[in-house]
């Protein structure tokens, strides 16, 4: 998956500074942590496709 698009975006301060906790609980970055809540969330409600599967409309 290519990741070469940016997206810039202003969020609370407690909400960063969890962010920045779970990414660091998990082994990754604030962006690669952020890339996979959209995913998961996006996938959940039938915007984004699984592999295989086709977005309803």
């Amino acid at each position: 998956m290519s990741r070469s698009k940016f997206v810039g975006t202003r969020i609370e301060e407690t909400t960063l500074d969890a962010l920045e906790k779970a990414a660091r609980q998990t082994g990754c970055n604030k962006a690669q942590l952020m890339n996979i809540i959209l995913v998961r969330w996006q996938t959940a409600r039938g915007y984004l496709a699984e592999e295989g599967q086709e977005v309803l409309p």
